[in-house]
C-alpha cells in the first residue's frame, strides 16, 4: 500500500493492516497524543500484573493497542515520547520521532482540530467510539462522525451537527473538546488553584471546587481560543468567579492585581481577606511541567474585563 498522505488515509492504512508497521502513522500517533490529553501520563508505564493475573494498565491503552496491534508497553512509551516535546524535555522518555514533534505542534494548543481529527477517524476505525468509553466520554459522539461525512445530520448532546463547516458543527466540536481543555489546564497547575493552592482531594470534590477557567471568555473566543490550555487558569470556584467578574487580574509577570475598588463588594475587611486578600501575590513559575497563559489573553483579559469592571476605577 503507498504511503498514507492524509490523516484519513493513515486511517484507511490502519483500518486495513495485519501487522504493525515499523514506524507510526499519523492516525495511530494522533490516536496516543489523545490518551496523552485524556491520561495522567505520570501513572503509565509497562503493563502491571496483579496477583490473580489480571492487568492493572489503564483500559484505554489496552483498547488502543488492540485497535493498532501494538502491545500496551509501545502505546505507553509513545505517550512517554510524545509527553517529552510537550513539556520540552521536562517529564516524559527521550527518542521522540519526527512525527511526535509534528502532531504535539499540531495539536497541544488546537484540541478543536484534535476532535476533528477523531472524528475523520472514527469513519474508518469503528472502535474508537469504545476508545472514548474507556477514556471516560461517551463514545457514540465519535460513532456519529460516520453520518455527518454521509451528509445525515445527527445529534450529540442537543447539538446538531449538520454535514459541511458550518458555525453549528465547529460549535459541536468546540464543545466536545472541553473535557480535555479541562483535564490540560487543570494538570498545568498541580491539580490545584492557581493563586490560593487549594487542593481537592478527589477527583468528585475537584469537579465540584475547580474550574477550568477562560482568560479570554468563551463568548468572546473563537474555536482554537475556546481549547486553547493557555487561555486557561486552574482556580477554586471563589478565584474563578472574582477573575470572571474583574475582580483582579494577572500583570505580563502573571502577579497579582486587585481592581482598586474590590473591597467595596465585601462587607467587612476579614470578608475581603478570605476571598481576595488571601490569594498568592503571583502564580509560581517554577513547576516543570507548567505551561504559561498567553500573553495575548492576558492582554485581552486586562484590557477588557478588568479594565471595563465597575469596580475597576
Amino acid at each position: 500500500m503507498d504511503r498514507p498522505t492524509t490523516l484519513e488515509d493513515a486511517a484507511r492504512e490502519l483500518a486495513a493492516r495485519t501487522r504493525p508497521s515499523r514506524v507510526w502513522n499519523e492516525a495511530e500517533s494522533v490516536l496516543a497524543f489523545l490518551l496523552l490529553v485524556y491520561l495522567d501520563p505520570a501513572r503509565l508505564g509497562g503493563t502491571k500484573i496483579r496477583a490473580d493475573g489480571s492487568s492493572s494498565q489503564h483500559p484505554a491503552v489496552t483498547l488502543l493497542s488492540e485497535i493498532i496491534g501494538r502491545s500496551t508497553d509501545a502505546v505507553s512509551w509513545k505517550i512517554q515520547n510524545q509527553r517529552f516535546v510537550l513539556s520540552g524535555g521536562a517529564r516524559g522518555a527521550p527518542g521522540r520521532s519526527a512525527r511526535d514533534v509534528e502532531v504535539v505542534d499540531r495539536y497541544a494548543r488546537h484540541l478543536d482540530a484534535l476532535w476533528a481529527a477523531v472524528e475523520t477517524m472514527s469513519v474508518h476505525l469503528p472502535r474508537l467510539p469504545a476508545l472514548l468509553d474507556a477514556l471516560g466520554y461517551p463514545g457514540g459522539d465519535a460513532a456519529d462522525a460516520a453520518a455527518v461525512a454521509s451528509g445525515t445530520a445527527v445529534r450529540s448532546r442537543g447539538i446538531a451537527i449538520p454535514a459541511g463547516g458550518t458555525s453549528v458543527r465547529r460549535e459541536g466540536v468546540a464543545r466536545r473538546g472541553q473535557r480535555p481543555f479541562r483535564e490540560r489546564v487543570l494538570a498545568n497547575y498541580g491539580n490545584q488553584c492557581a493563586l490560593c493552592e487549594f487542593r481537592p482531594a478527589t477527583p468528585r470534590s475537584a469537579a465540584l471546587f475547580l474550574r477550568a477557567g477562560h482568560i479570554r471568555p468563551w463568548a468572546d473566543a473563537d474555536d482554537h481560543q475556546r481549547l486553547d490550555p493557555a487561555n486557561g487558569l486552574s482556580l477554586c470556584v471563589v478565584h474563578d468567579r472574582a477573575f470572571e467578574g474583574g475582580l483582579f487580574t494577572l500583570a505580563e509577570d502573571l502577579a497579582v492585581v486587585t481592581a482598586p475598588r474590590a473591597r467595596e463588594l465585601f462587607e467587612d475587611d476579614a470578608s475581603f481577606e478570605k476571598a481576595i486578600g488571601g490569594m498568592n501575590q503571583r502564580i509560581d513559575l517554577r513547576r516543570k511541567d507548567f505551561e504559561r497563559p498567553g500573553a495575548e489573553y492576558l492582554s485581552f483579559h486586562r484590557e477588557v474585563i478588568f479594565g471595563r469592571a465597575a469596580w475597576g476605577t
